[in-house]
């Protein structure tokens, strides 16, 4: 009888800090806690071979970082053909983003649309980068900060993207958002 081999996922957790996703995930963080198996500075080079990661967790970090265009061309280079990046950031209407002095960005509805030639046709948004290309999976708006009618919002604003639009340009500032999901993967 020859040996099984079984496709272990590789799984990352960037910035994981004290928590990660899972146990399954290797967390990756410029500093090491209990939680970190890689550390290193995300913000220059993943040490990671090229097409070698299944799944990219990216939760509250991106807000932090400095150079996210370079970021972004690391995790393209590491994720594999059909591998997926899960982004979880602060919408930009949440005062809590703009509290927080680490962070150095803030995120709307359109960011990645930016990377990707999935184009909304309510807000058509430019490229300018060709060596990293994302196709958007899933946009979500989380409105977590708002209890009870939290979800109520969230099933309205995520039923259909003319309905996100019309939330992110024109009812943001009065009604305000927690965070976004977005699932991405290589175009």
């Amino acid at each position: 009888m020859g040996k099984k081999t079984f496709n272990k996922q590789i799984i990352l957790d960037l910035g994981c800090g004290e928590y990660k996703i899972n146990d399954k995930a290797y967390g990756v963080d410029i500093r090491r806690t209990s939680s970190v198996n890689v550390v290193c500075n995300i913000e220059s080079n993943l040490p990671f071979k090229y097409e070698s990661v299944d799944i990219v967790y990216c939760r509250h970090v991106l807000e932090d970082i400095g150079d996210l265009e370079t970021l972004l061309k690391e995790i393209t280079r590491i994720l594999k053909r059909d591998g997926k990046i899960v982004i979880i950031v602060p919408h930009f209407s949440n005062s809590l983003a703009y509290s927080d002095y680490t962070h150095r960005r803030f995120f709307g509805y359109y960011t990645f649309d930016y990377f990707s030639s999935t184009k909304s046709k309510y807000w058509n948004v430019p490229r300018y980068r060709d060596d990293i290309r994302f196709r958007i999976l899933k946009k979500c708006l989380i409105f977590r900060n708002i209890p009870l009618l939290g979800h109520i919002f969230e099933f309205i604003f995520n039923s259909h993207e003319w309905l996100a639009y019309v939330y992110e340009s024109k009812l943001s500032w009065f009604l305000p958002c927690f965070e976004i999901e977005f699932i991405l993967t290589k175009e």
